[in-house]
């Protein structure tokens, strides 16, 4: 829950983050991660990914607590005060006056020792100094001893993905327990099939091998800007985009990026080698909950949803009507077509409308350029088409198949 309060943050943006929270006065010194761009990676990828972050957190955060006393929180009730057990253990009907006003006075003595004592300037100045001498003490044991034990560890792991995986889909499917298909229910049976132990062995192998395909296999997400690579070079690209979180070791992630690109045979110098989020945004505004009427800006790529479709309003955990979600999807391809041929061609260099057809220049031999780029046109067709098939939204997939003729080849 973002409204927790941690004791250490591994930050990249509001949907892919990981932090320790803080229970009371305790640090649970367990990791909970939100990174939303590993559900665009297979998901034994997406399980390596997340504990290497988790361990760019956890472990200097460790060391840190270590060296401030903090790693074990232990909460020991405070002594009780000899005056006051000897003042609980006497009648109060049998005190005077006297013993009153004398309880009186201790009492508000114990309470002028009891409020804390703010630190002198000497003191503040030495716990400053002695945080900075720790931190700068964990930023040496990051670059020189930490950083060095991890890189061999994500060499090794993204050299042997590829080995790995063919391994996986290789594997004999006898080998593996049973329990591993028991989150998918048995297919159809059909005759006296279900009476044959051949037959019935041979259904769960297949399972199992489509089981181990999905794991290995990009999934199917809404949002998605284009189509995935091979799958070391994706997570080479979500590894070093995590480590790079940390700015004591921007210069060693370049160097271990590099040496990843040679493991891998690909140039560090390659197009598309620096990582961008996978997801794009495809953002309705004002969308109006039946339920609660309130009004919110929704992401439809990335907002949660109960089942296909089905938005989840954030206020009062009902759903967006998904006829209407899928009317304003369709109503935003009418506005992107209408905004596409509609809109002005400039001149580049005098920035002079283009009035006829046959002019290839303009008069001051500038380049025709439009606003609306072709490649922003392109994508913004494409992910509306990917929601189609995950969200179950017919309208709109037959919107599209209409106007592909007369949209651009």
């Amino acid at each position: 829950d973002k409204s927790d309060v941690y004791y250490g943050v591994l930050w990249l943006d509001p949907s892919d983050w990981s932090g320790i929270a803080l229970s009371g006065t305790d640090i649970s010194w367990e990791v909970s991660s939100f990174w939303r761009f590993t559900e665009y990676l297979p998901p034994a990828v997406a399980d390596c990914v997340e504990t290497f972050a988790s361990n760019l957190l956890l472990e200097p955060q460790k060391r840190l607590g270590e060296r401030l006393g903090l790693l074990e929180n232990v909460s020991e009730a405070p002594p009780v005060p000899m005056e006051e057990t000897e003042l609980d253990a006497k009648d109060p009907a049998a005190m005077d006056d006297d013993d009153d006003e004398e309880l009186g006075e201790c009492a508000q003595q114990r309470d002028v020792d009891m409020e804390p004592a703010e630190p002198s300037k000497e003191e503040q100045a030495s716990s400053d100094k002695q945080t900075a001498q720790a931190l700068e003490e964990l930023t040496t044991w990051i670059k020189e001893v930490w950083f060095e034990e991890q890189r061999g560890t994500m060499l090794t792991y993204v050299a042997e993905l590829q080995m790995k995986r063919q391994k996986d889909l290789q594997q004999d499917t006898n080998n593996l327990p049973k329990g591993e298909d028991s989150e998918e229910e048995d297919e159809p049976e059909l005759g006296n099939d279900s009476e044959d132990p051949h037959a019935a062995a041979i259904r769960r192998q297949e399972r199992l091998r489509r089981q181990i395909e999905r794991r290995w296999a990009f999934p199917e997400v809404p949002g998605r800007r284009a189509p995935p690579g091979a799958i070391d070079f994706e997570a080479l690209r979500a590894i070093i985009q995590v480590y790079k979180l940390e700015d004591c070791i921007l210069d060693q992630v370049e160097q271990l990026r590099d040496l990843m690109c040679q493991k891998l045979r690909v140039s560090s110098f390659q197009q598309g080698l620096d990582f961008e989020k996978p997801c794009f945004p495809l953002i309705l505004r004002d969308v109006r909950c039946d339920r609660c009427c309130v009004a919110k800006h929704v992401d439809v790529t990335s907002h949660p949803h109960r089942a296909p479709g089905l938005w989840v309003c954030e206020n009062c955990d009902g759903v967006y009507n998904k006829d209407g979600m899928e009317a304003r999807l369709v109503d935003l391809f009418h506005s992107t077509i209408q905004a596409w041929h509609s809109q002005e061609i400039k001149c580049s260099k005098c920035r002079g409308l283009r009035n006829c057809q046959m002019q290839d220049f303009c008069e001051c031999f500038g380049r025709w350029q439009v606003n609306f780029k072709e490649a922003d046109f392109r994508l913004i067709i494409h992910i509306l088409r990917s929601l189609t098939g995950p969200h179950s939204l017919h309208w709109l997939r037959e919107t599209l198949e209409s106007h592909a003729i007369s949209m651009l080849p």
